[in-house]
């Protein structure tokens, strides 16, 4: 199972924390599972899976704000799957979805994206560090691109290939105004090196939602496809599904395969080439 990742709701308050509460039911009791930085912007629950519900809250360790409910990456993409694509769950289970989250992220993420390795940032002051002028990918899905999608490690003057890199924590990123905050602090002999997923233009969180599920349903549509051909059986089990063996259900799935593909090819294309307005 995949972990949950939520993205923080947008706020006012000027609270500088924001509490995490989960529940195992929607109308059920929420716990108070963590407490991070509002600067963080989206939160991976090590904890929590797909069958979770978050609220989150703003707060300064004194003052706290009402709770807002949130919706998690998961809950997010099986709408999709389920409305948008019309798949039920008899054809495709709650938790193959789950299951296929984090492989179709590796597939999708060499077809929209340029990996960029110690990029060395420029200081400027005391802990805040300018990053470069990217458009950066949001490399867990969630929703912005926050401290949980980069990596930073920093290596002392003079650099040679054998240089040690030690890993620096970000506490937060600004990708409007271009900086970053680590919690430690730097030797003047030292150089920080940022690692991350760059992209040709902004992409929505919405976007990155479709593109999850549109390429969970060709994964999934293929793999029963090819089951159905090839298997003697009279049913087959998949994951928690069970098709029926036969040239009815190969077609069928091979058609939600390829409307899947098509889906998916078309919003790839136009997160490479740009989003035209068709009259």
């Amino acid at each position: 199972m995949v972990t949950a990742i939520i993205l923080f709701p947008q706020d006012k308050s000027g609270l500088p924390q924001v509490n995490v509460y989960r529940s195992d039911a929607i109308d059920g009791t929420y716990e108070l599972i963590d407490t991070v930085s509002v600067g963080q912007c989206e939160y991976e629950d090590p904890e929590g899976d797909y069958r979770n519900f978050y609220r989150v809250t703003f707060a300064d360790g004194q003052d706290e704000s009402a709770p807002v409910p949130v919706r998690t990456l998961f809950q997010r993409i099986i709408d999709i799957i389920r409305v948008e694509l019309g798949v039920a769950e008899t054809a495709l289970s709650d938790s193959n979805v789950d299951f296929l989250i984090e492989s179709v992220k590796v597939d999708i993420i060499p077809d929209i994206c340029k990996y960029e390795y110690g990029v060395q940032l420029t200081k400027e002051s005391d802990g805040v560090y300018r990053i470069p002028n990217r458009y950066f990918f949001d490399r867990n899905f969630g929703g912005t691109f926050s401290v949980l999608d980069f990596d930073l490690f920093k290596q002392s003057i003079p650099l040679t290939v054998n240089s040690p890199k030690i890993p620096v924590h970000p506490i937060s990123v600004d990708v409007d105004e271009r900086f970053v905050v680590i919690d430690e602090p730097m030797a003047s002999t030292d150089v920080l090196k940022m690692t991350f997923y760059s992209i040709g233009r902004h992409v929505a969180d919405n976007t990155l939602c479709k593109l999850l599920a549109y390429k969970i349903g060709c994964t999934h549509f293929d793999k029963v496809y090819s089951t159905c051909i090839l298997s003697a059986g009279r049913r087959v089990k998949i994951g928690d599904v069970t098709v029926e063996n036969g040239v009815k259900a190969a077609n069928v799935a091979l058609d939600m395969s390829n409307k899947c593909t098509a889906k998916y090819r078309d919003l790839v294309n136009k997160i490479k080439n740009g989003f035209y307005r068709v009259k």
